[in-house]
């Protein structure tokens, strides 16, 4: 994805088969306000992901996510919760958030996972592929 969300890509044949797990705290975050914040935040920016590999979104961030977090303190919870997951390769906010996801290569971490954040947290909890 590009610009402001609008300009999708195709998946890259090296995530293609990965397992995402969309995780949502169910919080509202108007997207106006996120990027209202930004506007006033002079945090450093992240890197843009040059190509969709692995790699490069590894490298990558989501500038968005200091906004985000200030205003729903939880997404920060989240993001932590994810990143010590077994098995999660990239974590991340979506866009504007609330909603993150972490990729898995195995179904297994990923569900396994999933049913952690539901027992723990009264999230929303998705797992899902790159097809």
């Amino acid at each position: 994805m590009r610009g402001i969300g609008d300009k999708l890509m195709p998946v890259p044949a090296p995530l293609a088969g990965h397992q995402v797990l969309l995780v949502n705290p169910g919080i509202h975050l108007p997207t106006a306000a996120v990027f209202g914040s930004y506007r006033r935040f002079s945090g450093q920016r992240h890197r843009i992901a040059t190509s969709a590999d692995m790699r490069s979104l590894q490298q990558a961030g989501n500038s968005l996510t200091a906004s985000a977090v200030k205003q729903v303190p939880e997404i920060a919870d989240l993001l932590g919760f994810l990143q010590r997951s077994d098995g999660a390769s990239l974590v991340r906010m979506s866009g504007s958030g609330a909603t993150c996801f972490a990729l898995y290569e195995r179904h297994a971490d990923a569900m396994r996972n999933a049913r952690l954040i539901a027992k723990r947290y009264d999230y929303w909890c998705k797992v899902t592929q790159f097809g």
